[in-house]
C-alpha cells in the first residue's frame, strides 16, 4: 500500500500538462476560480471532520468525494451567479437597444456554424459585420459577445442560436430580436432533450416566429426538405410570403441544380429568380452546398447584388474544424 502513492505520483508527473499541451489551453474564468476555491475549503473541512489521513480507507473516501464537493460548491454559488448573469444580460440588452444592429439569427440541427461563417465573410466585404465566434450559441455566450464586441458601427449582427430544449431559442431572440432568420436543417441531433423530430422543428421555428414578431416583412430562409413537419407547415400557411426555400426541386425558390467538389473547392450551380448562377467557395465537403446557398440567399435578400456575393464567396476562409485543410 505504501508503494501505490509514489507510483501514482510518478505517473501523474509524467503525463502531459493539459493546461499547456491541450488542444485548447485550460483557462480558469473568475466563476471557475470561485467554485474551485470554495471547493478546496470545503474539501479541507470535510477531510478534517472525518479524520482523513489516519488510514488509507478514509483517504480514498475523501479523494472520491472531490466531484461531489465541486458540485456542492457550484450549487452554493448559484444564487450569486444568477445575479451576475442578470446584470450582464441587462447590460447586453441596453447595448442592443442603443446600437440597434440588423440581427440575423441562424439555427439548425447542423450547419449553423458554417452558414454563420460563410455569411459573415460575405457581409464583412460589404458593411461592418459582427458574428458570434466559434460555436458560441448560448444566451450567456452571446451576451459576452455583445458586451465586448458590438459597436455603434456594426450594421449586421449574425447570431448563432443553439437549442437545448423548447424555449431556448425564444430566450435568445428576446436578447437579440432577429430581423432575418436562417434555419439550416432539422435533424435527429439531441434526441435526449427533444425526444422527437417534431419537437426539434418546434424549437427551431421559434426563430422564424420571432422574425415575424419583429417585423411583418421579416424574411426566413430554410431548406425545402423541412417543410413537411408540423411547425414548418404552420409557419408556411400563415407566412408564406416571408419564407424563402432552398432545395433541389423546382418548387424551391432557390433551386440547387448540382454541386461538384473540385481540388480547389466546391462549385454549386443554382437558379435564383429565374437566373442561373455558379457559386464557388474554397470549401470541402458536398454538404457545404446547402450552407453556401443559404448564405448566398440571405445576402441577396439583404439587397447585395448576386455578382457581389459570388465574388465574395470565392475568398471564403476555411472554417475551423469543418473539413478544414
Amino acid at each position: 500500500m505504501l508503494l501505490l502513492g509514489p507510483i501514482f505520483l510518478i505517473f501523474a508527473l509524467l503525463e502531459d500538462n493539459p493546461r499547456k499541451k491541450g488542444k485548447k489551453k485550460l483557462v480558469l474564468t473568475p466563476r471557475a476560480k470561485r467554485i474551485l476555491y470554495l471547493a478546496f475549503v470545503l474539501e479541507i473541512w470535510f477531510a478534517y471532520s472525518i479524520g482523513a489521513g489516519y488510514n488509507y480507507l478514509s483517504l480514498i473516501f475523501i479523494i472520491q468525494t472531490i466531484p461531489l464537493v465541486l458540485a456542492l460548491s457550484n450549487l452554493l454559488w448559484s444564487p450569486y451567479e444568477k445575479l451576475v448573469q442578470f446584470r450582464f444580460l441587462d447590460e447586453a440588452k441596453a447595448i442592443m437597444n442603443k446600437h440597434n444592429p440588423f440581427v440575423i439569427g441562424i439555427t439548425g440541427s447542423f450547419g449553423k456554424t458554417s452558414v454563420k461563417h460563410i455569411l459573415g465573410h460575405i457581409l464583412q466585404t460589404h458593411s461592418p459585420t459582427l458574428f458570434t465566434s466559434g460555436s458560441v450559441n448560448t444566451q450567456m455566450g452571446i451576451t459576452r459577445i455583445i458586451r465586448e464586441k458590438l459597436t455603434p458601427q456594426t450594421k449586421y449582427f449574425i447570431v448563432e442560436m443553439g437549442a437545448y430544449g423548447i424555449g431556448s431559442i425564444d430566450k435568445i431572440c428576446q436578447l437579440t430580436p432577429p430581423n432575418m432568420g436562417i434555419i439550416t436543417s432539422i435533424g435527429n441531433a439531441h434526441y435526449e432533450r427533444f425526444k422527437s423530430l417534431e419537437n426539434v422543428a418546434e424549437a427551431k421555428f421559434e426563430l422564424a416566429n420571432a422574425v415575424i414578431q419583429k417585423s411583418k416583412n421579416g424574411q426566413v430562409i430554410a431548406p425545402e426538405n423541412i417543410l413537411h413537419l408540423t411547425a414548418s407547415k404552420a409557419f408556411t400557411q400563415q407566412h408564406k410570403n416571408n419564407l424563402t426555400t432552398c432545395g433541389n426541386s423546382q418548387n424551391s425558390d432557390v433551386q440547387i441544380k448540382s454541386a461538384t467538389q473540385t481540388p480547389k473547392g466546391l462549385q454549386v450551380e443554382i437558379i435564383w429568380k429565374n437566373e442561373s448562377h455558379t457559386l464557388f467557395a474554397p470549401l470541402f465537403g458536398e454538404h457545404h452546398a446547402n450552407n453556401i446557398v443559404l448564405a448566398f440567399t440571405a445576402a441577396c435578400q439583404l439587397g447585395i447584388p448576386p455578382k457581389t456575393v459570388i465574388t465574395a464567396l470565392k475568398s471564403t476562409p476555411q472554417i475551423a474544424h469543418r473539413l478544414e485543410v
